[in-house]
């Protein structure tokens, strides 16, 4: 049984996933490119075009389900924030659609930074206007 090729020297990455130098006909430790196997590249410019790209308002919109008995935390504090301000609450098992927004770091009573967390920026999409997009856009880009 005749190898195709030699490969050394070579990077295990992780299952499947490598690259190495191949010597096929001859010697060559000074390939023009590597030979990658499994290795995602990551694509260049692509900040750029999202920074510049026109946004729908529709792309930014998220459906969740209201489970009580779940331990979904986002839903929790989101519906906890909507019972404190006397928002309707949609009834357990129903859809609800919501956007992330932007705000300001929410605080303790002691006034230290409380870690940010997708329930407490969560509103619905009918209290959302289009006038949130930078804001959105901001937090996603």
């Amino acid at each position: 049984m005749a190898y195709e090729k030699i490969l050394f020297p070579v990077c295990f990455t992780g299952k499947k996933k490598y690259f190495e130098i191949g010597h096929e006909d001859e010697i060559n430790f000074r390939p023009d490119d590597l030979f990658k196997k499994g290795i995602d590249t990551v694509k260049q410019d692509t900040l750029r075009e999202a920074r510049n790209k026109e946004w729908d308002f529709n792309e930014f919109i998220v459906m969740g389900i209201w489970k009580p008995k779940k331990n979904n935390l986002c839903n929790n504090r989101f519906m906890k924030r909507m019972r404190e301000r006397n928002e309707r609450i949609p009834d357990p098992g129903e859809r609800f659609s919501y956007v992330v927004v932007k705000g300001p770091r929410l605080r303790s009573k002691e006034g230290q930074l409380i870690p940010y967390r997708v329930g407490d920026y969560m509103e619905y999409f009918d209290d959302s206007s289009e006038a949130d997009i930078d804001d959105i856009i901001e937090l996603y880009g």
